[in-house]
């Protein structure tokens, strides 16, 4: 009797099967097979769990011995490529070899893509959500109590919030963007226009400040101290300028007394959000110390639940996926919380911020309903990983 032939469906895995290898802390390498014209190393993460190699498929084509060579001897092979197209190439040549592997059919796009979500707390009457998109670093939460429910930063795909209210049996009340995205294409106003539910932003937010122009879709404004009530939980509005002239951070605090700060592109778990976007780098800078030592003394006096709109690195993640801590914990894991005077902290935080991506310029008019794209021209644009805090630290 014939042996069965192999496939090379028999190596394919999910972009949550991957995540998870991540989170687990399996040992694999990524192999990268795009052209070197299409490679980019800011694809993906800089972080120590995440070995990332680019051959490309042609090397496989053409020199199997020298592109093998390359691959390390003790850990699985995962390939990926920009849509699975090439990877398939690649997977077909090797596919009977005697090594550990697996590939991602829907590659880039698959894992960029993929949105996670996790129940992060629970109290009597409520629970509380993170998404995380994992291809970018991106965070979204969703909050239910009482039947009510809340999205606070929803990201492009939509159809995560609305089924996972719809699973919950609950119905969204309100949607919240912390401030105006630059890295990634807000779900806020889609999802708005879908349910039509009120979608709350600070009006400093709702003006382009390159095109100087208003938001072209309706909202709500947001205001210092706002309050709102879902189901029995309190949730307020407190003004954070620094990172955004707009930028607010929510105040959860459930009926057992729990507290969870929303910090949007502000407290990040290793850095903070960077102030010159907008060109305005040092007094924007002076606004994020007044912001962190006085408008948010009395909540972080309370040592709330830190709950960030992005993560840097998968090893900020808690053991349990989850991409949060509290301020006591994170006074000693974040070095611009550490207590030190204005002069020094506007110094340190403009000392070492990345260039900003061009495609932020497009995202911003986007997010003001300037424009519309199609999805392929909203991937590209949101590709690669977020660059909105103020250092990317060694890690």
């Amino acid at each position: 009797m014939a042996a069965e032939e192999t496939t090379i469906e028999q190596f394919a895995i999910t972009a949550e099967a991957l995540y998870e290898r991540i989170l687990s802390k399996q040992p694999f390498a990524l192999v990268d097979v795009r052209s070197a014209d299409l490679f980019n190393p800011n694809d993906f993460m800089d972080d120590a769990s995440l070995e990332v190699l680019h051959i490309p498929y042609t090397e496989f084509m053409d020199d199997l011995q020298s592109a093998l060579a390359k691959l390390p001897q003790d850990k699985e092979c995962i390939f990926i490529c920009r849509s699975g197209t090439k990877t398939r190439i690649v997977m077909s040549i090797i596919k009977d070899l005697p090594f550990e592997k697996g590939w991602v059919p829907g590659g880039l796009g698959a894992w960029r893509n993929f949105y996670d979500p996790r129940l992060a707390a629970v109290w009597p009457s409520g629970s509380l959500y993170q998404i995380a998109r994992p291809g970018r670093g991106d965070l979204s939460y969703v909050i239910i109590d009482g039947g009510d429910a809340v999205v606070i930063d929803p990201m492009r795909n939509i159809s995560i919030y609305t089924r996972l209210i719809a699973d919950q049996q609950a119905q969204l009340v309100a949607i919240f963007d912390t401030h105006n995205h630059a890295d990634r294409i807000s779900g806020g106003r889609f999802l708005a226009e879908e349910t039509g539910a009120p979608y709350f932003k600070h009006p400093y937010d709702a003006i382009h400040l390159v095109d100087r122009m208003p938001m072209r879709a309706p909202y709500r404004p947001l205001w210092d101290g706002d309050s709102f009530q879902v189901g029995a939980a309190e949730l307020r509005a407190i003004w954070f300028p620094g990172h955004t002239l707009g930028m607010t951070n929510f105040r959860l605090i459930t009926t057992n007394g729990k507290t969870f700060l929303f910090t949007g592109d502000g407290i990040f778990i290793h850095s903070i959000g960077r102030p010159d976007l907008m060109g305005k780098g040092e007094p924007w800078a002076e606004m994020l110390y007044d912001s962190l030592t006085t408008r948010l003394a009395e909540t972080l006096a309370k040592n709330p639940i830190i709950l960030p709109a992005h993560f840097q690195y998968f090893s900020e993640q808690n053991g349990e996926g989850l991409f949060n801590r509290d301020y006591e914990q994170l006074k000693v894991e974040n070095p611009y919380l550490r207590p030190m005077e204005r002069r020094e902290f506007v110094k340190l935080i403009l000392a070492d911020i990345p260039e900003a991506p061009e495609e932020y310029l497009e995202i911003l008019r986007i997010n003001h309903a300037f424009l519309d794209v199609s999805d392929d021209v909203a991937q590209t644009l949101e590709a690669g990983k977020n660059l909105c805090s103020a250092t990317i630290l060694e890690h």
